[in-house]
């Protein structure tokens, strides 16, 4: 048996591909950080308005609701289509801004809450926000 009277090269470990992977892995977690602050975390100072809108009454709001037999409610009272577009008409021109809310029955047909969002939109109601959920039966 052949004695090795010389020593071999140790192994040695390519370290390039890892440090490869390692910078990659920095560049992803930096882009994927966000380094800025929130915009709703800046501290800053808005205008303020000159008078409040709580005074001319901007704050109110009314709820139509449509229910699933097609009727359509104003604030508990059972109106027609054109009935409520000439009662939210009169209430916009006395309080400017008023605020409606449409809401619907979950199995509402879509036509007659349409037909309510029209109503709505025709008396001319800037602020109109529209939800369907299901509408208490305690004003019927």
């Amino acid at each position: 048996m052949p004695l090795k009277l010389h020593q071999d090269e140790l192994p040695t470990i390519n370290l390039t591909s890892m440090i490869d992977i390692l910078f990659l892995l920095i560049i992803f977690f930096m882009v994927g950080t966000n380094f800025g602050m929130p915009e709703g975390h800046l501290a800053l100072d808005l205008p303020r308005a000159a008078s409040s809108n709580s005074a001319n009454g901007a704050n109110d709001k009314k709820v139509v609701e449509v229910l699933e037999n097609g009727a359509i409610y104003l604030d508990g009272q059972r109106m027609s289509s054109n009935q409520l577009t000439q009662y939210l008409a009169g209430l916009n021109r006395q309080k400017p801004g008023l605020a409606v809310v449409v809401r619907s029955e979950k199995n509402a047909r879509a036509d007659v809450f349409t037909e309510a969002l029209s109503a709505v939109s025709s008396a001319g109601i800037q602020r109109v926000s529209m939800t369907t959920a299901n509408v208490p039966n305690s004003n019927r």
